[in-house]
């Protein structure tokens, strides 16, 4: 990666090293994006290298033991990579409250937000970060997230956790847990194994989702299912 420019350094520092984020950024009043979050244009994709459709996958999984829908759901993995489902039977009323808490944290003061940046959290089961690995990214990513680890023994940190949104998020994630697992069950099947044969035990990532949807990702390290809730605050500049 070549050196950032000055200007660059600075916003970083601001950004990363103190722990304003972009909600930090944009409160400062800035009114155009910094050249830090703009990809170079020999990196950008060409318009010729680029398919367009409609919409990305939208599976409606209403019928889980529906063959068609598992048909769907691995095509679109294996071709997209992520996909939408709807009818998932996660009520609305816990995805709003999950996104009026997300929206309730990015909300608060800088000193009540930066108690959660990463290295400042009392705990690992929740960190607020930004970006991706913003030290190595030649063009950083125009987002700043709530990452929530969420297994059985995490839950021991929950007074921990921001109070503002923590009761939603656990609320999600017992709404979520059978989503995911129908999910791991029909990506595993695909694959010809099951979670027993790897020792897999499935945790929940949270990504972006509206009131009707909800997108799942699976990591795996070592064989190892990698979890964590997130709460994704996207701001744009007009």
């Amino acid at each position: 990666m070549p050196p950032r420019n000055p200007k660059s350094e600075k916003i970083l520092d601001f950004v990363v090293n103190k722990g304003n984020g972009i909600k930090g950024l944009v409160d400062t009043g800035i009114e155009t994006v910094p050249d830090l979050y703009i990809l170079p244009i020999e990196e950008r994709l060409l318009p010729n290298n680029i398919l367009t459709y409609d919409s990305i996958p939208v599976i409606d999984v209403s019928n889980w033991d529906d063959p068609k829908v598992k048909e769907s759901i691995r095509d679109a993995a294996g071709k997209w990579g992520f996909f939408q489902i709807i009818n998932h039977g996660v009520p609305l009323h816990v995805l709003d409250a999950v996104k009026e808490a997300a929206h309730r944290f990015f909300g608060l003061p800088y000193e009540e937000r930066n108690k959660y940046w990463a290295g400042n959290s009392l705990t690992d089961t929740v960190t607020l970060k930004t970006s991706f690995v913003p030290q190595a990214e030649a063009a950083l990513e125009w987002k700043d997230y709530l990452s929530f680890r969420c297994s059985p023994r995490d839950l021991e940190s929950f007074p921990l956790w921001p109070p503002v949104c923590r009761d939603e998020v656990v609320d999600y994630v017992e709404s979520a847990k059978s989503v995911i697992r129908k999910l791991l069950e029909v990506l595993l099947e695909g694959l010809k194994t099951s979670q027993q044969e790897y020792g897999l035990t499935p945790i929940y990532q949270h990504s972006l989702f509206s009131s009707k949807t909800i997108m799942a990702a699976f990591m795996f390290e070592q064989l190892k299912m990698i979890a964590g809730f997130m709460f994704c605050q996207s701001m744009g500049l007009s």
